[in-house]
């Protein structure tokens, strides 16, 4: 017979999902790891409360996908005192591909800064630091947090065969799924380099003063405040297909030169989560 969590014999098994930004992890939490069988999915909320809700349903087997950029380490800390002996699941992306994919997000909600701004590659004075891109250190700061070595995956496999992708990560957590249930369509729409070039320039004059949205204890002005925001975005990304391409500046919305930088700086750390023990590859 299966001890269940509460009893004394086990506890249950542990399986959590860091979502970073821009690799496809809403995708995940809305569209496939609602249809992974045989496992206690808990998607968002807070450490705290997931613990309560694990401890309440008594499942065999749980997963957590949480979405985490910037306080990834953070939250990890908290988490591991409850379950030190969790698998971790990271999804990685090429540095400059994320970052370049993370500029784009931020000009979509009203954010107003140039790339060199967003992340500053000389004085390390940007929005987002160069940290950020350290994911091999991340690897090892998981590493150290818990008893097993993190589950490594790529975003560059989920581009290539998604479904194959689903699968894959369905035995990782040991679970069956249904591959017919799963849409592979995007989560998010994709917006064109026009339409963020005029978001860029309406958020500088419109949300200068605030890179991202204020946030409110009251959850209901939260969720005003940020549609509002978001809703005022939407509108003149919207006006923006409409214009003439003579309308807009040629520069690139993120140079090339930039990028490459970032692609030669971060190469060998890039090698090393390639050749981390923990990958798992299509």
């Amino acid at each position: 017979m299966t001890s269940r969590i509460g009893s004394k014999a086990s506890s249950p098994q542990i399986f959590f999902h860091c979502g970073l930004g821009k690799v496809g992890s809403t995708w995940l939490q809305f569209k496939v790891f609602p249809h992974f069988q045989q496992v206690y999915f808990l998607r968002g909320g807070t450490i705290e409360m997931n613990e309560d809700l694990i401890q309440r349903k008594q499942a065999d087997r749980v997963l957590i996908s949480m979405g985490l950029d910037q306080t990834m380490i953070e939250i990890l800390t908290r988490f591991s005192a409850f379950h030190p002996d969790a698998v971790i699941l990271l999804i990685l992306r090429r540095p400059e591909s994320w970052i370049a994919s993370q500029y784009r997000r931020y000009l979509k909600n009203g954010g107003y800064r140039t790339f060199s701004q967003f992340i500053d590659m000389d004085q390390d004075n940007g929005l987002w630091k160069q940290e950020d891109m350290n994911f091999y250190q991340r690897i090892l700061d998981i590493e150290a947090l818990f008893q097993k070595p993190p589950v490594i995956l790529f975003h560059e496999d989920m581009k290539r065969d998604p479904l194959g992708f689903v699968g894959l990560l369905a035995r990782v957590v040991q679970t069956d799924v249904e591959l017919s249930t799963i849409s592979i369509e995007p989560y998010h729409q994709s917006y064109s380099t026009q339409q963020l070039k005029v978001m860029r320039k309406i958020g500088g004059w419109l949300f200068r003063g605030q890179e991202t949205p204020r946030s409110y204890r009251n959850p209901v002005i939260q969720w005003i405040t940020r549609r509002s925001r978001l809703l005022t975005s939407y509108l003149f990304m919207w006006i923006a297909r409409w214009l003439p391409s003579s309308f807009f500046n040629p520069e690139p919305l993120i140079p090339e030169t930039e990028l490459d930088e970032i692609r030669k700086r971060f190469a060998d750390n890039w090698t090393k989560c390639q050749e981390y023990p923990g990958v798992i590859r299509l």
